[in-house]
């Protein structure tokens, strides 16, 4: 395991190295950026201990580099090293909300204080510890694959933790590596939501595929093309070819052999679908007024906001067109189905802000995340952009507090934003299972991590878990739901605050209808209409404001 040391204290530098080739580790020393660069030249690490503060150059003093370094990473086709940060300087903080972008989009995977209690000593051994725990976790079935993934979606500048977009990153490398520009895509998805980045991305791909050779990527807003010049605009033309016509090369043209963005593919005029079919299909085209065929090579890539069914069925496009342009379809899906997504692109977008000044917002309070996560953004990604944007405009908070959140008076489209604070309820969902490492949430724990869970609820109930373990060969007995929501609706209780929730919040955890929902609870709860077979019964139910209301019994504080 290759190991680099990016510290520009050389005391240090000499410690660490000498702890981790002690460990079997190849280390390599960077202390400059200008370093760093040779270094990863010379043989790509598997590891990195980065300093936030060093030269850009041995003769220069030492600055905030580290994300100039987390950028020079992107330039390289490998896979993304496990990066540790590390700061021994009080000027750091100003760079907080960029630091916290680094970790909840999996940039860095720790940071560590070097001036910490113990010395230099203690941070030796703490970070071989961590070194060696982010070491075994290289070796997960799906851990390489799922960073890749994030790391590449990183690199295009999209900012995502949801499986989804790994799933679409995934798909896309998997598109450019194993079919030719002649394969042409379709991205689909909502005003806002990104389609021109993923575009992008599809480029960089290309790009990083063939380098050094420097592609194009041209685009084409469809909707400001008219139905008298789309023609020459695209393909081109010569001297008079229409009245007034001047020699042109069209986008077709310009394109070559990289990515043609056809932006808002459901406005493109009708009068052009027949000439660039034959483009797309063939490969050839004429300019406008010539007899002469040029070959067009490059990679089509469609975007509409536009559903495809809606397509179809209002006949916007024709299904020879449509089969041309949507070799493969790429969904994006919208920010509401995105929720993971909200709180690391709120502070991205802060990040991007270079905040010298105090009075400038640095983070966002707890209330105002909800708020965010509550809200349906019917402008998807761009609508959250533009609101920090404002936020970050006209509020003076060091920390956003939800009352300056809602005194800015936002609005979208004219209608004023109502920023009610979604349910903590809601905001607990996953949290607990983060702390865990879980990041499929409560949907994605199914029968097979049953002793998963029981083991959560141990350590939860430390003082319970002969109770727990009890209950839990009791309950494997269960079908029709099956044992693990059990276990799951305990969980769940003994995690949120108040410890409490009615049938609809439990429903949605588990995952289940209303009365396999029901069964469950009133089994755990020992109800009158079904008798419990788990005695002490775990949950007690009551009405509040006419709902039934759940929370652990007795039983979890003198187990049986």
């Amino acid at each position: 395991m290759r190991l680099l040391i990016v510290e520009d204290n050389p005391q240090l530098s000499e410690t660490l190295a000498g702890a981790f080739t002690a460990a079997s580790y190849s280390t390599a020393i960077a202390a400059s950026l200008e370093q760093a660069r040779e270094r990863l030249r010379e043989a790509w690490p598997d590891f990195i201990l980065l300093d936030a503060n060093f030269p850009t150059a041995s003769s220069r003093r030492a600055e905030f580099n580290a994300g100039a370094f987390l950028d020079l990473l992107g330039n390289y086709d490998y896979p993304a090293p496990s990066i540790i940060l590390m700061s021994g300087e009080d000027s750091t903080a100003f760079h907080f909300p960029e630091v916290c972008e680094w970790l909840t989009t999996g940039r860095i995977a720790d940071i560590l204080p070097k001036n910490m209690s113990g010395g230099w000593a203690f941070l030796k051994v703490l970070l071989v510890h961590r070194v060696e725990i982010l070491r075994s976790l290289m070796f997960h079935a799906n851990w390489g694959v799922e960073e890749k993934d994030k790391t590449w979606l990183y690199r295009a500048g999209i900012v995502s933790l949801e499986e989804e977009m790994f799933r679409i990153a995934g798909r896309i490398q998997r598109i450019v590596s194993r079919t030719d520009n002649s394969t042409h895509l379709l991205i689909t998805g909502a005003s806002g939501s990104g389609k021109a980045m993923f575009a992008r991305a599809i480029h960089g791909e290309m790009q990083r595929k063939l380098k050094p050779k420097k592609l194009p990527f041209v685009t084409v807003s469809c909707r400001t093309l008219g139905s008298d010049t789309a023609a020459s605009e695209l393909l081109g033309s010569v001297p008079g070819a229409f009245t007034g016509a001047r020699p042109r090369i069209g986008y077709l043209e310009n394109a070559r052999d990289g990515v043609l963005l056809l932006d808002d593919i459901h406005l493109l005029p009708k009068d052009v679908y027949g000439v660039l079919l034959g483009a797309f299909q063939e490969g050839i085209f004429k300019r406008v007024g010539s007899n002469e065929e040029i070959h067009f090579r490059a990679r089509v890539v469609s975007t509409t906001n536009v559903p495809l069914v809606d397509l179809e069925r209002d006949g916007l496009m024709p299904d020879e067109f449509y089969n041309r342009i949507a070799r493969d379809t790429i969904v994006i899906p919208t920010l509401s189905q995105r929720s993971r997504d909200i709180e690391p692109l709120m502070r991205h977008f802060l990040s991007q802000h270079h905040q010298t000044s105090a009075s400038m917002p640095r983070d966002f309070d707890d209330e105002v995340v909800r708020a965010f996560q509550g809200y349906t953004w019917p402008g998807d990604v761009r609508e959250l952009e533009n609101c920090v944007q404002s936020i970050y405009t006209h509020v003076s908070e060091r920390v956003v507090t939800i009352g300056a959140l809602r005194a800015l008076c936002l609005h979208y489209k004219g209608r004023k934003i109502e920023w009610d604070s979604a349910p903590i309820f809601e905001q607990e969902l996953d949290i607990f299972l983060l702390r865990f490492g879980w990041r499929g949430g409560w949907s994605k724990l199914g029968g097979e991590d049953f002793e998963l869970v029981r083991g959560w609820l141990c350590d939860l109930f430390p003082t319970q878990a002969e109770f727990i373990i009890s209950l839990s060969q009791r309950v494997e007995s269960q079908t029709n739901p099956k044992p693990i929501h059990y276990l799951k609706a305990l969980l769940f209780l003994g995690t949120t605050v108040g410890g409490k929730a009615n049938h609809a919040q439990l429903m949605k955890i588990l995952g289940l209808q209303w009365d396999y929902t029901n069964r469950v609870l009133c089994k755990l709860a020992g109800t009158e209409a079904v008798q419990s077979e788990f005695q002490p019964a775990p949950l007690v139910r009551h009405l509040e404001a006419g709902k039934w209301v759940y929370s652990l019994g007795p039983a979890f504080e003198n187990p049986k």
